[in-house]
C-alpha cells in the first residue's frame, strides 16, 4: 500500500504539469479574434497553398507547411488579407492557433523529461518545467499563429533524441529508430527557422569535441553522417520542394497586406519598388535548386541589411529583459486591451543569475586549491552541453545587423532554465531537508504570482491605464 502510495505522489508533479500545461496554453485561445502582430504573415501563408498562389518570406517553409496542412484539413477559404488587427470574421482561425498551443503544451512536458534525461533529480525536473510553463513570454508565443514555439520544440526534442541515442545499443533496433527519429526532427527544426540550425551545429560540435566521433567504427561514423546530415539537410530541401510544388502561382489579387506594404523598403534598397512587390508574389525560375537557391540570396540579404523596427532589441540586453513587444493593443472605453511580449521577469532575472553563479563556482573550483565540494552535476558533460547550447543560440546574434527581437532569446532561455535548475537546486543539498524546501516552494510561489500578475498583458485582458503603468517594471516598458 504505501508503494502504490508513493509512486502516486511521485507522478503528481508530471499530472501538474500536464494539466496545469494544457489549460494555460488553450483558455481563451480565441481572443482576440483579430490578426495578432505576424499572425499577418503566418495566417497568410498557411491561406496560399489553398489558392496556390506564390508568397516570399525570410524563413524556410515546414512550420508554414504545418499550417497549410491544418488549413487545408479545417477547410479554410483562402482571400483573408490578414491585415494587422482586422477581425477574422468567417476565417476559420482557432486550428492554427491551436497547432501552435498543442506544441506549447507540449514543450513544458518535454523540458521535463529533458531535464531527467540530462541527469536532473525529479526536483530539478519539476523546476525547469515549471519555469517555462509560468514563464509569460512562451505562454504567449505559445497561443498565436507563430513559428517559435514549433522551433524550439524540435530543437529539444532533437537535444532529447540525441541524448536517448547515447544510451541505446549502437547498431540495435532501438538506435537506427532513434537515429532516424533524430535526423527527422533536426530536419524539422532547421526547416522552421535558419536558427533552428544551432542545435544542428551542437550536436555536431559535440559529437567530434565530446564524443570522439573519428574514432569510432566506420560504420557507426558513416551512419551518423548519414542520419545525423544529410537526412536532416535532405528533409530541408524536400520541404522547399514541396513549398515550390504547392505555389506554381504569381499573386495577383488577395495577395494580403504584409505582402503589398511599403515597409519591405526597409529591408532592401530597392529603387523599383513596384517591381519589387511583383518578385514578392512571382515564383522564382529556374531548376529546383535554382529556385532554392535565389530564395536563399534573398533571406541572407535581408538578414544581414541594415534595418529598424520600434519593439527592436539589442541581443546583449535580452537576459535583462529591457524590450518587450506589443503584439496588440486595442482601447475599450477606460480600459486597454494589450498582449504583450513580456518574459515572467524574476525567470528570466535568476536565470541570469543563476549562469553567473555556475560560472564563478565552476572558475573558482579551477583557481583554487580550497575547493568546493561542489555536487557531481556541476562538473558532468550535461552541464557542459547546456553551456554550450546557451552560447551557440545566444552569440551569434551578435553578428546580424538586422533588427532583432525579444522572442529570437527563448531557444537560449531555456537551456538557461535547466541549467538553473541544476545550479539551485544542487546548492538547496547544502542545506537541512526542511529549509531547502521552505526556500524551493518560496522561490515556486513568488514565480507564479508574478506570473499572474503580468498575466493580463499575456491573454490580453481589459486593464485601466493606471493598471497597465503599474505593471511596466523598467521605463523601457512602455510605449508612449
Amino acid at each position: 500500500m504505501k508503494m502504490k502510495l508513493r509512486k502516486f505522489i511521485n507522478y503528481l508533479p508530471l499530472a501538474f504539469l500536464i494539466l496545469a500545461s494544457f489549460l494555460t496554453r488553450f483558455y481563451h485561445l480565441d481572443h482576440p479574434k483579430k490578426v495578432v502582430f505576424d499572425e499577418a504573415h503566418f495566417g497568410l501563408y498557411a491561406t496560399k497553398y489553398l489558392s496556390r498562389q506564390y508568397y516570399y518570406d525570410i524563413h524556410p517553409p515546414f512550420g508554414k507547411l504545418l499550417f497549410g496542412l491544418v488549413a487545408f484539413l479545417t477547410k479554410a477559404k483562402p482571400g483573408f488579407n490578414f491585415a494587422i488587427s482586422t477581425e477574422y470574421g468567417n476565417f476559420n482561425f482557432f486550428p492554427l492557433r491551436a497547432t501552435v498551443a498543442f506544441f506549447g503544451f507540449l514543450f513544458v512536458i518535454l523540458i521535463f523529461f529533458l531535464t531527467k534525461e540530462m541527469g536532473g533529480s525529479q526536483k530539478m525536473a519539476f523546476l525547469s518545467a515549471f519555469f517555462v510553463l509560468f514563464d509569460n513570454a512562451f505562454l504567449v508565443q505559445s497561443r498565436l499563429i507563430l513559428l517559435d514555439t514549433i522551433l524550439i520544440f524540435f530543437i529539444f526534442l532533437s537535444l532529447l533524441l540525441y541524448l536517448w541515442t547515447k544510451k541505446a545499443k549502437v547498431f540495435s533496433l532501438k538506435w537506427y529508430l532513434l537515429l532516424t527519429f533524430l535526423g527527422l526532427s533536426l530536419g524539422c527544426a532547421i526547416s522552421t527557422k535558419l536558427i533552428g540550425f544551432g542545435i544542428f551545429a551542437l550536436l555536431w560540435v559535440w559529437e567530434i569535441l565530446e564524443e570522439n566521433f573519428f574514432s569510432k567504427e566506420k560504420k557507426e561514423i558513416l551512419l551518423k553522417i548519414f542520419f545525423l546530415f544529410f537526412l536532416p539537410i535532405f528533409l530541408y530541401l524536400l520541404f522547399f520542394f514541396i513549398h515550390l510544388q504547392l505555389l506554381p502561382l504569381p499573386c495577383q489579387e488577395n495577395c494580403g497586406e504584409v505582402l503589398e506594404l511599403k515597409k519591405w523598403k526597409t529591408f532592401f534598397d530597392i529603387t523599383d519598388f513596384t517591381y519589387f512587390v511583383q518578385e514578392l508574389n512571382t515564383p522564382p525560375s529556374g531548376n529546383l535548386f535554382q529556385k532554392i537557391l535565389k530564395i536563399h540570396k534573398s533571406i541572407l540579404k535581408n538578414t544581414f541589411s541594415f534595418s529598424s523596427y520600434p519593439w527592436e532589441s539589442k541581443w546583449y540586453s535580452w537576459p535583462f529583459l529591457i524590450r518587450p513587444i506589443c503584439y496588440f493593443w486595442e482601447k475599450r472605453d477606460k480600459e486597454m486591451v494589450i498582449i504583450y511580449f513580456l518574459g515572467n521577469p524574476l525567470i528570466w532575472w535568476i536565470s541570469g543569475i543563476g549562469f553567473l553563479i555556475y560560472f564563478y563556482l565552476i572558475v573558482r573550483n579551477h583557481l583554487f586549491r580550497s575547493k568546493m565540494n561542489l555536487p557531481a552535476i556541476f562538473y558532468s558533460e550535461k552541464s557542459r552541453m547546456l553551456v554550450l547550447g546557451y552560447l551557440f543560440f545566444f552569440l551569434p546574434f551578435s553578428v546580424i545587423p538586422r533588427f532583432l527581437l525579444l522572442y529570437h532569446y527563448l531557444p537560449a532561455l531555456t537551456f538557461l532554465i535547466i541549467l538553473f535548475a541544476f545550479v539551485f537546486c544542487s546548492l538547496l543539498e547544502k542545506l537541512s531537508a526542511r529549509f531547502s524546501n521552505i526556500i524551493f516552494f518560496s522561490v515556486l510561489i513568488l514565480i507564479f504570482l508574478s506570473f499572474l500578475y503580468f498575466l493580463p498583458l499575456s491573454y490580453g485582458l481589459p486593464l485601466t491605464e493606471g493598471s497597465f503603468r503599474k505593471r511596466l517594471w523598467l521605463p523601457s516598458w512602455g510605449f508612449w
